[in-house]
């Protein structure tokens, strides 16, 4: 059995009527999601063309790693890692990710939000081992005096 296109999209308006307010996502932030998986998309074309091995966080759930999780782990050439939180233009860091994303450059990785594919191709060119994007978070109290 087929169906027009006519009685598709009657199907698709009836639908649409059905679904309850609640559960209807805004038109912003649906745009916002559409730019933000457009990047994540460019970043790990970009990954693939420099022959780097990639960790891809889904954007279809909060977290399938541990809370924070930067989206993207990279793993590039003479042993460089990198952490990106691929953000919209106007995406919020929530206070887990920044954290992530600070307690990692505080270890000593380079960690950032991109909100580009020009950032994050000036990130992972950059010669410079500290992010100035960041700040790391204060020094824990046990660690030992020197």
């Amino acid at each position: 059995m087929t169906i027009s296109q006519f009685q598709y999209a009657q199907m698709l308006a009836k639908l649409e009527r059905c679904t309850p307010r609640s559960q209807k996502i805004p038109h912003s932030e649906v745009m916002k999601e559409t730019r933000e998986r457009g990047l994540h998309e460019e970043i790990l074309l970009e990954c693939s063309r420099r022959n780097w091995l990639c960790v891809h966080s889904r954007m279809d759930v909060p977290s399938t790693v541990s809370v924070g999780c930067s989206d993207f782990v990279v793993l590039a050439d003479d042993g460089r890692t990198f952490l990106v939180e691929a953000k919209s233009r106007q995406g919020k860091l929530k206070p887990p990710q920044a954290a992530w994303l600070a307690w990692a450059s505080k270890l000593g990785h380079k960690a950032t939000v991109c909100r580009s594919l020009q950032e994050f191709v000036e990130f992972v060119d950059a010669k410079e081992t500290s992010n100035p994007k960041l700040q790391c978070l204060p020094p824990t109290t046990d660690a030992p005096k020197t």
